[in-house]
């Protein structure tokens, strides 16, 4: 699977940022903890939200909260 921070729903991937790991390979009921790490004004005062995708896991967009530190 692959995480990307982006710049609103579907949006461009927000740049430059720097994750501890974005690409990931989960089996059933595993999960797991991505730090990212990029300045605020990348998102130019809009919302950030979460892109997954992977071979056998349909696409995924989710919102995220504006309590991002």
């Amino acid at each position: 699977m692959r995480v990307e921070l982006t710049r609103g729903r579907d949006g461009e991937e927000i740049l430059p940022i720097v994750y501890d790991d974005n690409y990931v390979i989960l089996f059933p009921h595993e999960s797991r903890v991505i730090t990212a790490k990029f300045q605020l004004t990348e998102l130019g005062g809009g919302s950030a939200a979460l892109r997954i995708e992977g071979y056998i896991v349909p696409k995924q967009l989710l919102s995220l909260k504006s309590g991002i530190q």
